[in-house]
This record gives structure tokens, sequence and C-alpha cells, in this order.
């Protein structure tokens, strides 16, 4: 009963440590025994376990909203160099999620340049993605993964000549010919 309460929303905070706490505390094995001693050493100890987290969390202070802000942003940054380099795949659908979420997460006291820079994280990412695919689809995948190798390493003058770079080539496909290299 304790564990069918805990899914629900309201009781969750209540019954779900009840819940971490029944096992330990009642001790449900073949063999009964019956030793008060233990029952109430093992009683004491959850009880003062938990009131001893829960003093804790008062006690140690909330983060400034600047800081949760700013810990937000680093993540997502974390996470596109992280895309970019290839050592996570995400689909269109959860790098969205993902960044939706740290969009509502950030704090109302945020700074607007930090919500702009999670916007664009989240823009970044999605073109990123779309990078993947047409490096996969098409015959410029070496140039492709030269951009995402510099925008995985951070190496913002080596992303823009090679940005200016494919740039160039696209621009001298003769309109008669697309498709065709010139």
């Amino acid at each position: 009963p304790i564990g069918a309460l805990s899914t629900l929303p309201f009781f969750a905070p209540y019954f779900v440590p009840a819940t971490v706490n029944f096992v330990p505390l009642v001790a449900p094995t073949n063999l009964m025994v019956f030793d008060p001693q233990v029952y109430l050493n093992t009683a004491f100890g959850l009880v003062a376990g938990c009131v001893a987290g829960a003093a804790t969390l008062l006690l140690i202070p909330q983060p400034s909203p600047s800081f949760r802000a700013q810990r937000l942003v680093d993540l997502s940054i974390r996470d596109l160099r992280r895309l970019a380099a290839g050592r996570r795949r995400w689909t269109f659908r959860q790098w969205q999620g993902r960044m939706y979420s740290r969009l509502v997460a950030l704090p109302a006291e945020c700074e607007p340049v930090q919500r702009s820079r999670l916007a664009a994280t989240l823009t970044v990412g999605v073109q990123v993605i779309r990078l993947r695919h047409l490096a996969t689809d098409s015959r410029s995948g070496a140039e492709i993964s030269d951009i995402l190798a510099a925008l995985a390493a951070g190496d913002l003058p080596r992303l823009q000549y090679t940005l200016a770079e494919l740039d160039k080539e696209i621009a001298s496909i003769p309109d008669d010919e697309p498709g065709k290299r010139g």
C-alpha cells in the first residue's frame, strides 16, 4: 500500500521515503526474529538519518539564480560540443526536448543574454544534427566533419575559416549543373 500511495504526486514526498525505509526497518525474511533492541536501533538510525538529511537541505543555501542560469548555459554548450564531436547521437526531438527543458528551468531572474545563448545552442544543435545527416547523404562529408571537429573543440577561428571555405566551394558550383563541383 505504501508503494502504491507513493505513485500519487501529492503523497510522493511522504511515501517514497517510507517505501525506501520499509525494507530495512521491518527486514522481511524467511526466518522471523523478534528482537526489539535491533528493531529500535534500526528505526532510530533511519529516523535520525532522515532528520539529518532534511536539516542539511535546510542549512545549505540555494545557489543564486545567476549561478543556476550560467550552469544551465554551460551544460548546454558542453552538450553541443558532445553532439558536434559525435560522442552523443541525439535525434531532433531528443535535442529539442533537452534544450526546451533547460529553457523552462531558467530562473525568472536570469539575464536575457543567457536565454539567448540557450536559444542559440538549441538552433546550432539542430543544425549540427542536420549537418550530420547531410554528411552521410552527400559528397561534402570531409568538409562537414572538419566543421564539426572545429565546433567540438571550440576553435572559433578554425570554424570560421572552414565555413568560409565550404561557402566558397558551394558558391563555385555552376547554376546550370547543380550537384557538380566546380
